[in-house]
């Protein structure tokens, strides 16, 4: 799933509770990550297990302090016919490049444990 969008457009995305503005693009992605359970004193593996986490990705443009430099509790996206909210977060990678006008343009990465979905 991707959505880019620009001042909000028809997204609406909320950190924390708090409307995130200047967000110019939004992705996410799931990841599946296998890992194996061995027998006790064996190299012989009993059991395989998935485990699943999500990916957002932002690009956004904040004159004020980036809202990622924080803890993030949850993360909701809401457009058109549903909400999503990511809990259990953590920002795993963050960077930004300053401007003359004094704004900055920040790239987070964040992964999420645990997502619901809620369809209006």
């Amino acid at each position: 799933m991707e959505y880019s969008f620009e001042k909000g457009g028809d997204v609406l995305v909320r950190v924390n509770g708090a409307v995130l503005g200047g967000v110019k693009e939004l992705k996410r992605s799931v990841k599946n990550e296998p890992y194996e359970i061995h027998q006790f004193l064996t190299d012989k593996p009993v059991a395989r297990l998935v485990r699943k986490t999500y990916e957002l990705e932002f690009d956004l443009r904040c004159g004020e302090a980036c809202p990622f430099e924080d803890d993030i509790v949850s993360i909701s996206v809401k457009d058109r016919q549903k909400t999503e909210i990511y809990t259990l977060c953590a920002v795993k990678k963050l960077g930004s490049s300053a401007h003359r006008t004094g704004d900055v343009e920040y790239h987070a990465v964040v992964s999420a444990e645990e997502r619901s979905v809620l369809f209006e």
